[in-house]
This record gives C-alpha cells, sequence and structure tokens, in this order.
C-alpha cells in the first residue's frame, strides 16, 4: 500500500466503533515480537507538558549519544512527526513498512492510535535504539502505551480533561494517570494537589514504587532571547522555550535522565523547531504567538506568561478554534477580557464558529483571509491542529 493508501486508512480507523482492547493490543505486540523492550523506555502522562517533557528528554538522551526513540501525539503537519528517531521523522518508506507489519498481524482491526503505538514499536526494534519515550495519547492506565512495561514513568500534570473518558473528577483522573506507574520502576511526579499526590503516593507504596517530584526556583523568563532560566537542585539551567511551566517540566525531564543514568549534564536545553508552546515568530512589524493550550488548565498557563510578556497588548488579535469535546465555555471565559478583536477558524471536530460566537458578543470579528492585512499581534490558542489551518492565511 502507499503512504496515501495507509494515513487513509488510518484515517477510516480514528472514527466511529468502540475503544480498543489493551490485552488484544498486547496480544497482537506479542505477534509482532516488539515486547519486552529490549531498550530502556520511558512512559510519560498527564493533563497537559507530556509533550514538551518527552521532547526535553528525548534531547537530553540524544546529547548523551543515545539513539532516542520519541512517540508522541498530535501531529501538526504530518503524521510522521509522531514517531522520531534523534529529532528525525520515520521517512514514508519506513512508516509504511512498519505500519503493513502492524496491519499483516493484527487478528481483530486495530484503532488509529493502536496502530500507531505498534508501528512506533516496530520501528523501534528495527532502527536498534537504545532508549525509547513513548507519550500517552488519553489518560494512561487503558492507554494504548500502557502495554509498555516501562523503566520509568513520569506525570506531569493532573487536571480536568477528556471527562468523558477519563471521569468527572480530579480523583479519577488521578487515578487514570496513575496506571502507569510500573512495580518497582521510578515515578516522577510533577507539581499537584495533595489530594492527587495521595492518590499517587498510594498506588507507589502498592507497588513499591519510588516516587520523585522535583522542585524548580528562581525562573526568570527573557523575553528578548524568548528562554526561561530557572534552577533544580541548586544548579542553574537554561531553556529555550518560555514560561514557568516549561520550566517544571524541564525538571522531570532533566530527573528522570539522572535516574535513567545520562551521565552527560545538558545546562543549556535548546529544542529545534518545538511547535505551538509560546512559540514567537516575527511577521513583518508585529509577532505571531502560537500556543497549544485547549484546556482551562493551559490557557491559566499561557496566560501566566502571555500578560508578562512585552507582545501583550488589547488590540492583539484572538485566533481561536477547538475540538468539540473540550470545556470551551471556561477558556473563553478566561481569554475573553484580553482582547477585543478575535478570528474564529473550523477544523475537523472542530467546535463549530456558530456556537463559538455567541460567546463574543460585542467583539469584533476578522475573517482568516484579513488576518495579516491588520497591523496588530495574532495570538493563536486553542487546538494544536490550528497551527495547519492557520498556516493557509500567513505569509510564508
Amino acid at each position: 500500500m502507499t503512504f496515501k493508501e495507509l494515513t487513509a486508512l488510518l484515517k477510516d480507523r480514528s472514527s466511529g466503533g468502540k475503544k480498543g482492547s489493551l490485552p488484544t493490543l498486547k496480544k497482537t505486540a506479542d505477534k509482532l515480537g516488539v515486547l519486552p523492550a529490549t531498550y530502556k523506555t520511558a512512559l510519560i502522562a498527564g493533563t497537559n507538558g507530556k509533550g514538551t517533557t518527552a521532547f526535553l528528554l528525548a534531547e537530553i538522551a540524544k546529547q548523551n549519544k543515545l539513539k532516542a526513540g520519541l512517540f508522541t501525539s498530535p501531529h501538526i503537519f504530518d503524521i510522521r512527526e509522531r514517531i522520531c528517531i534523534n529529532g528525525i521523522k520515520i521517512s514514508q518508506k519506513d512508516f509504511c513498512k512498519c505500519l503493513e507489519k502492524v496491519l499483516s498481524a493484527e487478528e481483530k482491526p486495530l484503532k488509529f492510535f493502536e496502530l500507531l503505538t505498534l508501528t512506533a514499536l516496530v520501528y523501534f526494534k528495527l532502527k536498534k535504539v537504545d532508549f525509547a519515550i513513548f507519550e500517552c495519547g488519553i489518560g494512561g492506565l487503558k492507554d494504548s502505551t500502557n502495554i509498555i512495561n516501562s523503566s520509568l514513568s513520569i506525570i506531569t500534570s493532573v487536571d480536568k480533561d477528556h471527562e468523558q473518558l477519563l471521569g468527572n473528577t480530579f480523583e479519577e483522573i488521578a487515578y487514570q494517570k496513575a496506571g502507569i506507574i510500573k512495580k518497582e520502576k521510578p515515578c516522577v511526579l510533577g507539581q499537584v494537589s495533595q489530594k492527587i499526590l495521595k492518590i499517587i503516593e498510594d498506588t507507589c507504596i502498592k507497588k513499591n514504587t519510588p516516587l520523585i517530584m522535583p522542585v524548580v526556583n528562581n525562573i526568570k523568563l527573557d523575553f528578548v532571547k524568548n528562554t526561561t532560566e530557572f534552577t533544580l537542585h541548586d544548579k542553574k539551567y537554561i531553556l529555550n522555550l518560555l514560561g514557568s511551566k516549561a520550566a517544571s517540566n524541564a525538571s522531570l525531564a532533566i530527573t528522570a535522565a539522572n535516574i535513567l543514568g545520562f551521565k552527560k549534564e545538558i545546562k543549556n536545553l535548546n529544542l529545534k523547531d518545538f511547535k505551538a508552546r509560546f512559540e514567537v515568530k516575527k511577521i513583518g512589524k508585529n509577532y505571531l504567538i502560537q500556543d497549544g493550550a485547549h484546556n482551562p488548565a493551559a490557557i491559566k498557563e499561557f496566560l501566566n506568561t502571555y500578560l508578562k510578556s512585552p507582545y501583550f497588548k488589547k488590540e492583539n488579535i484572538l485566533v481561536y478554534g477547538v475540538s468539540y469535546e473540550k470545556d470551551y465555555k471556561t477558556c473563553l471565559k478566561l481569554l475573553k477580557p484580553y482582547f477585543k478583536k478575535v478570528c474564529l477558524i473550523d477544523f475537523k471536530n472542530s467546535c463549530p464558529k456558530a456556537e463559538l460566537k455567541k460567546y463574543f458578543k460585542g467583539y469584533q470579528f476578522i475573517e482568516e483571509k484579513d488576518l495579516t492585512k491588520i497591523k496588530a499581534n495574532i495570538i493563536q490558542v486553542g487546538s494544536f491542529y490550528l497551527s495547519s489551518q492557520l498556516k493557509k492565511y500567513l505569509p510564508k
């Protein structure tokens, strides 16, 4: 099958039907001979910050001369972004080869994310990686990636998102995230409330798992260099991302690298082409800021950085679009006080513009095609998929 045909097949598998079954998935993985992994692995769950932590840990591994696999989601421009080794995405040829191998092994039709998880496992085995990081899709306990008995687990944060799948309370969601914790394998945890901490601690005690919670200090944002400086265990680090939360996520990656025995310490954490995490671009005399904040907790973190930045102006244009199942009402309530102009963008499975417009009475609406005609900063917030949609309307 061609790459185009296989991506069409994946698209078909992404809609309709029940959620997959981990026992069925595990059976297929065993048939493929990809488990147990012959290399060290890290499994990352969390409401927000999974991607940042995963990319940073992969970069630290690469700087330690390791062949590091990385499986993340969602993709922004190309589905192959989800499967990388040392920052290079899987080729179309290898993508087709590995996915076809998975398809030939399935006994029952697997779902979109299951197929991609197994494709990553097949690819990492084929390329003989030294280490691989797997970012959970949703939750953790029932997520496809949880078939991996990881060397280490990371839980970045616990907040409300995907309630229809994970539960309506923080406790229910925390229980799902804690599902990735492995027996006697270390767990690195971000800063959470005492109530959630108790659930994670209890799980670690039952599984005789060491729990590590790094704490960052002296966080300083530099909006000229677009960097964040912080200290961890009295050591100073510089990260080429903006935000206090970015520093916290970096501390998780650094801590995980230390536990895994990576010897070379990286003081300057530089991610290349890292998309939509308070990403700042110059467009003429103005700026474009792209951030994938799509739930209330992420919006709060975005605003925490944005309102301190020199880019914050009331005349800025908010570009917004979000999946229909997200808590967009709370997100908009948080965003609205800081904007007067808004551009709403549709994409597959997004909340319709007509619905979102109801919450912007009295605001000036801008059409996508007119974005570059207006002399103002463009602030894109919402789904990660917005970046690819917005690209059609901006100068190259």
